[in-house]
């Protein structure tokens, strides 16, 4: 099950925070080829001035072990964001990123590969999992749309296997040798959950947990 850490929780989840951090970095930065100087980021840690004390992370671990090997991160654009502060560029199509209360952030959406051992079924369940746990929690506390910046072909599987996507602005590569990244925005709906769950094993599962005290954000059921 996909976990929700939120700042009243966070305490309990202080040595799998470090791991992801971790394993963040080994995806996003050693696999994916990010220059950790570029984003103010500690070599083989990745928490940056985005990972704040209100941001909403949701974790998945490894069926049957403990390890993290799904995380994202939510920030809402009211606040501090990456769009408005590093990526405003890449919003061709608007003057400026969207702001709005229901508008959220999701960065660093990832899954850690190297431990599926090439199992790519494993790889789907998680991805399926993490999209469902996402989707749920944006229904729960009244977001309606996410903005993110993601390579075009992540951008290209949400559109067409998830939520549907808009762009907000062209494609983007810092050079001819690396990859392209999209700015997109994508509606939080019923319609868009069903989606998501449908690339479930198990469809009708329970995906979202929140362990810990009673919140001030009060979970409900979004199916």
């Amino acid at each position: 099950m996909a976990e929700l850490i939120l700042p009243d929780n966070r305490d309990l989840y202080l040595a799998d925070l470090e791991q992801m951090f971790e394993r963040r970095y080994e995806l996003f930065f050693e696999r994916l080829g990010w220059c950790p100087d570029a984003v103010g980021v500690t070599r083989g840690y990745d928490k940056d001035a985005f990972d704040q004390d209100s941001t909403v992370y949701i974790i998945e671990r490894m069926p049957g072990a403990r390890d993290i090997v799904g995380f994202a991160r939510l920030n809402p654009t009211t606040g501090p964001h990456m769009m408005r502060a590093r990526f405003a560029h890449y919003c061709d199509y608007c003057s400026a990123p969207p702001i709005a209360n229901d508008l959220w952030e999701l960065s660093r959406l990832g899954y850690f590969t190297p431990r599926f051992g090439g199992d790519r079924s494993i790889w789907k369940e998680v991805r399926a999992r993490m999209l469902t746990a996402i989707t749920e929690y944006c229904l729960q506390v009244g977001i309606r749309r996410l903005e993110y910046v993601v390579r075009e072909n992540v951008y290209t599987a949400i559109q067409r296997e998830a939520w549907g996507a808009q762009p907000l602005g062209g494609r983007h590569a810092e050079s001819l040798s690396e990859p392209a990244y999209v700015a997109g925005i994508s509606g939080m709906t019923r319609n868009g959950l069903t989606q998501v769950r449908s690339l479930l094993h198990d469809p009708e599962e329970t995906v979202l947990m929140y362990y810990g005290p009673v919140s001030s954000i009060q979970l409900r059921a979004a199916a």
